[in-house]
């Protein structure tokens, strides 16, 4: 059964929990398929890339922007400031196109989103990667389905 948790990070101003620390939790990362979607965050990324530039390609792009889970872990060291983010993950790369065309990303075997840099929303069905999160990190809560908006 797919879970969906809320994790506000601990009673700071800014939000203490960073994408690398919910990355941390996954055993699977490598085995895993890796889109992202949505792109809003400072930083400063190794290579030829600018943050800015990646933030226009994932963005402005039509379909989902796959990164290898090295790539993932790389661009979440480098992010000083994430504002908003949207990350999905699952076993089948063909899973993660049929999701979106149907708007149905929350149905992968990871769903990781920022919201405007004050929580995140996490879904997955990895009973071990939850209860990780729980563990590792603070201000962490299930969630029902009708309560994903608040």
């Amino acid at each position: 059964m797919r879970k969906a948790i809320r994790i506000d990070g601990d009673s700071s101003e800014v939000l203490s929990v960073g994408l690398i620390d919910i990355l941390n939790c996954i055993d699977d990362g490598e085995s895993t398929n890796w889109g992202l979607l949505w792109l809003e965050a400072i930083g400063e990324l190794d290579g030829t890339e600018s943050i800015l530039d990646l933030e226009q390609r994932v963005n402005k792009a039509e379909k989902v922007t796959i990164m290898a889970w090295k790539e993932l872990l790389d661009l979440s060291s480098q992010i000083t400031q994430a504002i908003d983010l949207l990350i999905i993950g699952d076993k089948d790369l063909l899973n993660i196109r049929e999701r979106l065309t149907n708007g149905a990303y929350e149905n992968c075997d990871y769903t990781i989103e920022l919201i405007d840099s004050t929580y995140w929303i996490v879904y997955s069905k990895n009973d071990a990667f939850l209860k990780g999160v729980f563990e590792m990190l603070e201000g962490t809560k299930y969630l029902h389905r009708c309560d994903v908006n608040t």
